[in-house]
Order: structure tokens, then C-alpha cells, then sequence
């Protein structure tokens, strides 16, 4: 695992609304300080009220949403435009699988734990939170902001409405999947689990079906349909199997 994976970063329970509201800041035209500076406003009185730590929660969730929408790094700014122009054009349901794609490929240490609950999704009915943090204390080690960072991942999957929490605490089940049929939503969605994996190419079928998207079913029925995606190439491994390649972004 290189270093970038091995990051956490994402240590906040992050709502829903507050990403789908810092990306209609920067849609707005907003830069990076106008857009700081609107968040700064919006959860003065909603986070850390009265806190006097240095990095209190509200400046965490703060730059944990700057980094997913409005600071990206310049290797990642066409993805995150091109992922702007999806949020203009697909249905406000759909949203969601845009801002999942995003924070993936900002924070892949989300997507582990995405990955981690849809592989145990396809095995049981149920997904407990300890089930999880017992995968991240292999990849991680003995890191007390791994386990906590993984709690609070599963408590943000239940606020975007894609888990939801079982009479057992802790424990919980998948709600409906989005079905997903916009051919560029698709490609970009591939993009994502490239990024966040560290590869830059895999099997087709093994991305589509990637547990990392376990909130999602893909309709891609040809491939073909990805050749007007300028940021992918494809090729055939085998007579049964399909690569998929990211080309220099």
C-alpha cells in the first residue's frame, strides 16, 4: 500500500448535504477562499460551538469538503470538473453516486471501507462494524484513527441513505441500490476506482462490479459505449476478458 492510500484523511462523519452544498458553491463560480470562507459561515453555529481546540471538528469537516469539491490537487482538477459537469446534467437522486465517486477518488481510505462493506454485503445480510474494522486493522495496523475513521465512514453511509442501522447496534443492512445507466457517469465512475485503487488499469467486469460501488448497479451493456470516453482505453487481456486503462489525465 503506498503512501497516499495508506492516508486517512476522511475522520469526520461527513453529511450528505453539506458535500452537495459545497459543490453548488463552487458550481456557483465561488473559488477556493470564497467557498472556505461560505462553509466557515454556515457551521459557525452548528459545529464546535464555544470550542476553543485548534482543530476542532468544524475546521476538520471543513477541509475534508474543501478537499473533496472546492481544493482538489491540480493532478485531479479535470476529474473533479468533468465530475461538476455530471452534477448539472443528472437527476438530484443520482447525485449521490457522483459525490461517492468523488470523495473515492479524494480520500481512498473511503473506498477501502466501501469495499470492505459490499464485499461482506455479498456474503450476509448484515455488516457490523466491527466485521469492518477487523479488515482495517489488517491493512492499517493497531491505528485508534483508523477504527474511528471507519465508525464514522459506516455513520456517514447511513446519513447518504445508502446503510441503514438494524436493532442491533452497530450492525447494519444495505438499503435499495441506484441503478445507474448514463454511459459518462459510468466511465467517470471507473475513473474513480482506478484512482482510488492506485491501479491504473483492471479488468472491466472487476470494476464494474466493484464491491467500492456496492450502493450501485452498473447498466453498461457494451462496452463499446466507453470509446467516447476520451479518458479510457480498452482492450482485450483474453477472448473472455476486458481491460480497462486510465490514460494520462
Amino acid at each position: 500500500m503506498n503512501n497516499r492510500l495508506k492516508q486517512i484523511g476522511i475522520s469526520q462523519h461527513i453529511r450528505l448535504k453539506w458535500v452537495e452544498m459545497t459543490a453548488n458553491m463552487v458550481l456557483a463560480g465561488n473559488g477556493k477562499k470564497a467557498t472556505h470562507d461560505m462553509l466557515e459561515e454556515y457551521f459557525k453555529n452548528k459545529l464546535s460551538v464555544g470550542g476553543t481546540a485548534k482543530r476542532c471538528s468544524r475546521e476538520k469537516v471543513m477541509t475534508i469538503l474543501m478537499k473533496i469539491w472546492g481544493n482538489v490537487p491540480g493532478v485531479m482538477s479535470d476529474f473533479r470538473d468533468r465530475g461538476l459537469d455530471l452534477l448539472k446534467i443528472l437527476p438530484g437522486d443520482i447525485h449521490v453516486a457522483v459525490h461517492w465517486g468523488m470523495v473515492m477518488a479524494a480520500y481512498p481510505f473511503w473506498g477501502t471501507v466501501a469495499e470492505t462493506t459490499g464485499r461482506l454485503l455479498r456474503l450476509q445480510d448484515t455488516v457490523s462494524a466491527s466485521q469492518v474494522q477487523r479488515r482495517i486493522r489488517e491493512l492499517y495496523g493497531e491505528r485508534e484513527s483508523a477504527f474511528d475513521a471507519s465508525r464514522r465512514a459506516l455513520r456517514t453511509f447511513v446519513d447518504w441513505g445508502v446503510l441503514e442501522d438494524t436493532t442491533e447496534k452497530g450492525v447494519y443492512r444495505q438499503r435499495s441500490k441506484k441503478t445507474l445507466k448514463d454511459v459518462q457517469l459510468i466511465a467517470w465512475l471507473i475513473e474513480s476506482v482506478l484512482i482510488s485503487s492506485g491501479d491504473n488499469s483492471a479488468s472491466l467486469s472487476a470494476i464494474t462490479n466493484s464491491p467500492s460501488l456496492f450502493p450501485f448497479n452498473i447498466m453498461l451493456s457494451t462496452s463499446r459505449k466507453l470509446d467516447q470516453c476520451n479518458k479510457l482505453e480498452i482492450f482485450r487481456n483474453s477472448p473472455d476478458e476486458e481491460m480497462i486503462t486510465l490514460t494520462k489525465r
